[in-house]
Formats: structure tokens, C-alpha cells, sequence
């Protein structure tokens, strides 16, 4: 939705105003950028940051949720317990994706997917 707002703002309202002169360069400029920034954001949200063993892993069945009764941390010497794998030493597993993410760093609401390796 606000893609739709930007791209009704910019080409229907600012470039209008602009000197005649510029109007086709500043419509090619902002597509490029329009297009390049959606590019951006799709792949963005589609790569998977999963742990390279959690993706090679096929699961016949969906991962549970973590029962703090049966270990203290899901990660304990470098082995996720959910995930049923060996993961690295940065790996973390995130409780919003429901899996490893080598080198994690946060996840993130806006793109909706972990920030990580």
C-alpha cells in the first residue's frame, strides 16, 4: 500500500511541478530507483538466513516449540535441540522463525525475517 502511495505521489505530484525540461529525466530517475528499491526489499524478505545444516535438513514434520523443563537454553554445545542439528558458535535460534540463524543478529518486524549470515 505504500508503494502504491509513493509511486502516486512522486509521478503524479512531484515531477509535474519540475521545469519542463527535466520532467523525463526525473521519470526515468525515480523508476530506476522505485524499481531498484522494490528489487531490494523482494530479496530481502525471501533469502533464507537459516543455518546451512537447518536447510539441508528436511523436516517430516513441524518443529515444537521450546519447553524450558527439558533444557535451559535450545542451544546447548553448539547443538539446537528443536532444530535437531549441529549449529555454529554465532548461531541463535530464533523463537519468532522458529529456527537457526547463523550469526544472528535480530529479527526483524519490518521485513518480517532474521538479519543474520
Amino acid at each position: 500500500l505504500f508503494y502504491l502511495y509513493d509511486f502516486i505521489v512522486v509521478f503524479g505530484f512531484l515531477i509535474p511541478v519540475i521545469p519542463v525540461c527535466w520532467v523525463y529525466a526525473m521519470y526515468i530517475w525515480f523508476g530506476v530507483v522505485f524499481s531498484f528499491h522494490v528489487m531490494l526489499y523482494t530479496f530481502a524478505t525471501t533469502i533464507d538466513p537459516a543455518d546451512v545444516k537447518v536447510r539441508a535438513k528436511r523436516y517430516n514434520r513441524v518443529l515444537p516449540f521450546f519447553d524450558r523443563n527439558l533444557h535451559h537454553h535450545v542451544i546447548e554445545n553448539e547443538y539446537c535441540f528443536l532444530c535437531e542439528v549441529e549449529v555454529g558458535l554465532k548461531a541463535k535460534h530464533c523463537s519468532k522463525c522458529n529456527k537457526c540463524i547463523a550469526d544472528f543478529d535480530h529479527h526483524c518486524k519490518w521485513l518480517n525475517n532474521c538479519v543474520g549470515e
